[in-house]
C-alpha cells in the first residue's frame, strides 16, 4: 500500500505545478500586453492623432515705428508694434530657404516681407481712424490690437490666422 500512496501523490504534484506554470505564463502573457497597449505599441489609435497635430509655437518681429493724426486731429500719435504670429503656419506658407527673419533675426520672415507696405498701410488707415479719446483708455488701446491684428491678416490673404497678437513697445499720445 504504501507504495500506490506514493504513486498517488506524485500526480497531484505535477498537477498542481503545471497549473502554477499556465497562471504566472497567463499573468506575464496579459502584464506584456497591457504594457505594449499603454506604451501605444498596440491599440491606442488616438494617440497617433495626437501626436500629428503640430506644435504651434509663437515668435515677433517688429514694424518700423508709426506716427499718425488721431482723428479728432488734435494729437500725434507715435507707436511701435511688434507682430506675433504662429510659427507653425508661416513655415507652411513660406517656401523660401532664407526667411529673412522671424527665428531670432530682426526683419519679418520672407511671407510677410513682400505684404508690409500692405500691411503698414492696414496699420495706418486703423490708427488714423482713432480718437484721443479711444485710445486714452485701457481697453481702447486693447481694442486697437485686436483691430490691428485683424487687418494684417486680412491683408495677408490666408485662411489660417497667421497673426494672433501685436505689441506696443511705444505708445506716445501727444
Amino acid at each position: 500500500m504504501s507504495e500506490d500512496s506514493e504513486a498517488t501523490e506524485g500526480k497531484p504534484k505535477k498537477k498542481s505545478k503545471l497549473l502554477l506554470i499556465i497562471i504566472v505564463l497567463v499573468v506575464l502573457l496579459g502584464g506584456g500586453v497591457g504594457g505594449a497597449f499603454a506604451l501605444g505599441l498596440i491599440g491606442g489609435g488616438d494617440k497617433q492623432v495626437e501626436q500629428e497635430e503640430p506644435e504651434h509655437t509663437f515668435a515677433t518681429f517688429p514694424l518700423d515705428t508709426f506716427i499718425v493724426n488721431t482723428a479728432d486731429g488734435g494729437y500725434f500719435l507715435k507707436i511701435t508694434i511688434h507682430v506675433k504670429y504662429d510659427e507653425f503656419i508661416m513655415h507652411e506658407l513660406d517656401h523660401s530657404e532664407d526667411s529673412g527673419g522671424g527665428h531670432g533675426g530682426d526683419g519679418p520672415p520672407a511671407f510677410f516681407a513682400h505684404k508690409v507696405p500692405e500691411i503698414r498701410d492696414g496699420i495706418i488707415e486703423t490708427l488714423a481712424g482713432k480718437t484721443s479719446q479711444e485710445l486714452f483708455s485701457n481697453a481702447g488701446k486693447e481694442a486697437l490690437k485686436e483691430e490691428i491684428v485683424d487687418s494684417i491678416n486680412e491683408r495677408l490673404e490666408v485662411e489660417d490666422l497667421v497673426v494672433v497678437g501685436v505689441y506696443f513697445s511705444e505708445f506716445i499720445i501727444q
